[in-house]
């Protein structure tokens, strides 16, 4: 439970924890740990919202200051995050209550554009049906069956770390109502596998590597170095 995390934090009783950083500093929880990662693997969008009634109240002067603050954090928004572009036309799709999620995805237009030459019309994809899904430690796992190579939306947050296999086979991986994945299947029935690895872990074990190998390599060198100094004889290459 939340309320439990810092005193489990602060006892030992846990070893660490997934949250952003506004979260961890409100809840105290960074004065408990020694390290931190930023892992890139989620975007948290805010929503502004107030009471229309009331809003509809208040005066003109008001009113345009209110909508002014709210573009303005949207402007700054996409400054902070270029991938994500909102376009109010399809926002005003998406959120219509005509949209079905299940049967549909919005994608964005360079992304529809590259998938027309390999999967045609795409307002005329099959639906596919998606079994026998379960949750790993990094990942998901489901059975789909397609009767044509279509798209599939798995209800999780979009992140640069997801990649996706189908019986072994890389899937393309995108981006589709706006922080969801989305995965190209193939004809025919497959077992997919979702995997998440973070960015930024990538790049701490390439560091974590080279520090190992210089701590092995040091020593060696300065073997050789010694023997050397002292007229020992060298072993002679080839």
């Amino acid at each position: 439970p939340t309320g439990e995390v810092k005193t489990a934090l602060k006892t030992g009783s846990v070893d660490g924890y997934d949250q952003s950083l506004l979260y961890s500093i409100a809840g105290s929880w960074h004065q408990h740990i020694k390290h931190l990662t930023l892992s890139a693997h989620i975007y948290q969008p805010a929503v502004i919202a107030f009471n229309k009634a009331w809003f509809d109240g208040l005066p003109t002067d008001l009113q345009k200051v209110l909508i002014d603050e709210g573009e303005e954090q949207i402007r700054d928004a996409r400054a902070r995050h270029p991938g994500l572009v909102v376009d109010r036309a399809a926002l005003d799709r998406f959120t219509a209550d005509s949209f079905d999620g299940t049967t549909a995805v919005l994608l964005a237009a360079d992304d529809a554009a590259d998938l027309r030459p390999t999967l045609g019309a795409l307002d005329a994809l099959p639906e596919a049906t998606v079994t026998d899904a379960s949750r790993g430690p990094n990942g998901y796992r489901f059975t789909v069956d397609a009767p044509g190579a279509t798209l599939v939306v798995v209800p999780v947050n979009w992140g640069t770390g997801w990649s996706a296999t189908a019986d072994g086979h890389d899937l393309h991986v995108l981006r589709g109502n706006y922080e969801q994945l989305v995965l190209v299947v193939p004809a025919g029935t497959s077992r997919v596998d979702l995997h998440f690895r973070s960015p930024g872990f990538v790049a701490g074990a390439a560091v974590s590597g080279a520090s190992v190998a210089v701590a092995v390599l040091v020593p060696v060198g300065r073997r050789r170095r010694r023997r050397r100094a002292t007229g020992e004889p060298q072993p002679s290459e080839g």
